[in-house]
């Protein structure tokens, strides 16, 4: 009878003295020393069955009075176990978080994030109230359940100029918390126009987690002020990524499609839909293998001189390594165009630069490829060996053989050639060339030099018997 009448108690006072100003200006000014910032809420409600706090639109304020709340919510309610109160130990069965909204900056000196206010602390037993008791006479907290519904986080990066804002919208989160196994997590999020989902577990204490998530239509767009000068891209993207190891920095593996795709780096521009698969190492500078197919892309490359039509056979893989500044480089590179076949080593930076080996292949096709070559019907083998390409400016060096190489003028005759095109930097060279036509030989040499100018030389001289 005692303990109906103490409940009923509880039940009709507690409410009124949770709400007290008191109770109001206590936990606001613990808020202000754990975070440094200004902490409000419009009610604080009390419910005895179950047992469980309610925070009505509670907000923490920005980093000046006239910066918008870092965090602020529609409600916070917390559920608590009634027996483990028995063993001084305050267990919320759950925390769910009602329509939170968050907004982070970033800049030069990393995440702005609240701070513990910097006080003097008092020597044990002198603090107001006091001795402080013995730390066998507190109350343990435990959490078994957290949960964010449809939260929105607005990311504003200060280190790209424009200034970059992403926005995470209709997040839903549950975190199951266990002191003998590792959280579970389940998130879901609309983010750039399509959706994110993600499943795993983390072992905060032994650094390791393992998860995966499923995109669905991200706009790529959002990499864009991240890319540098010269270098953009857009399109959709969807698939699956999985990470294993650290949670900080884990080990991925992502297997995923670009539809509508656009990537230009400077005068190469990409468009149409895409295939990545890619495994990544952790650490501070992703490295490790990937896989491209662009078969169903079109490339375009400087202002139409080499271009690979959609549909025509077209990859990369390699293993990708990052140089810093935004440049990377590409070693076991395999590059597949048509029915060339190259493999070697690619640096992109400011200037792009490769070394590349292929085996003989035949020119039919390829006129599609370089368009120059489309009035000239050009057939035969062509040998281009191991080639040194750079870009910004254009250098060439190696040597490409043509075998039984056929071409007809245009309003000419059919033209037989022989020999080799060697490249010495800004130049190309004819090397032993012997064109045959209407039954006689002539023996050419020659050169292409400026190939990094706008103006062009050429050279040419002829023997024949």
């Amino acid at each position: 009878m005692l303990l109906v009448v103490g409940l009923g108690a509880l039940y009709l006072l507690l409410p009124g003295w949770i709400d007290s100003p008191a109770v109001r200006q206590r936990i606001e000014e613990s808020a202000r020393e754990a975070t440094g910032r200004d902490f409000h809420y419009e009610k604080l409600s009390f419910g005895l069955i179950p047992p469980r706090l309610v925070v009505e639109s509670p907000s923490l304020s920005g980093e000046t009075p006239a910066d918008p709340p870092f965090a602020e919510a529609r409600e916070v309610s917390l559920k608590i176990a009634l027996l483990p109160l028995l063993q001084r130990t305050l267990l919320l069965e759950n925390l769910v978080v009602e329509e939170a909204t968050v907004r982070l900056v970033r800049d030069g000196s990393g995440l702005r994030l609240p701070e513990r206010e910097k006080k003097e602390r008092k020597p044990r037993g002198e603090g107001e109230g006091g001795p402080n008791r013995d730390d066998d006479e507190g109350v343990d907290l435990a959490v078994q359940e957290v949960a964010l519904r449809d939260a929105r986080i607005l990311f504003e990066d200060r280190t790209v100029s424009p200034a970059s804002t992403l926005e995470i919208e209709a997040l839903n989160v549950t975190a199951v918390l266990s002191p003998t196994e590792p959280t579970r997590v389940d998130l879901d999020a609309k983010l750039g126009g399509g959706s994110v989902e993600l499943e795993g577990s983390a072992d905060l204490l032994a650094k390791q987690s393992e998860w995966t998530a499923s995109l669905d239509g991200i706009a790529l767009d959002l990499l864009a002020p991240y890319l540098g000068e010269g270098r953009s891209v857009a399109g959709a993207l969807s698939g699956t990524v999985a990470g294993k190891g650290e949670p900080a920095s884990p080990d991925l593996s992502a297997d995923l499609a670009v539809s509508e795709g656009v990537f230009q780096i400077r005068d190469v521009k990409l468009r149409g839909p895409l295939a990545i698969r890619a495994d990544l190492a952790g650490g501070e500078q992703r490295s490790g293998t990937f896989d491209i197919d662009a078969t169903g892309a079109a490339l375009d490359a400087y202002d139409g001189v080499f271009q690979k039509p959609a549909g025509k056979p077209g990859s990369v893989k390699g293993r990708f390594v990052p140089k810093g500044d935004g440049d990377f480089e590409i070693d076991d590179v395999e590059i597949k165009i048509h029915n060339l076949d190259a493999r070697g080593r690619i640096e992109v930076g400011r200037r792009v630069q490769a070394e590349l080996a292929a085996g003989a292949f035949d020119l039919a096709g390829w006129d599609t490829i370089l368009p120059a070559l489309a009035e000239y019907q050009l057939t035969g083998t062509l040998r281009p060996g191991t080639l040194r390409l750079a870009t910004e400016p254009l250098a060439v060096r190696g040597r490409i053989g043509l075998d039984g190489v056929k071409l007809v003028l245009p309003d000419g005759p059919e033209i037989a050639l022989q020999g080799a095109v060697e490249g010495t930097g800004d130049a190309l060279k004819l090397v032993d060339l012997a064109l045959t036509t209407g039954g006689e030989t002539v023996r050419l040499a020659g050169e292409i030099s400026g190939l990094a100018n706008d103006r062009k030389a050429y050279r040419l001289a002829l023997d024949s018997d």
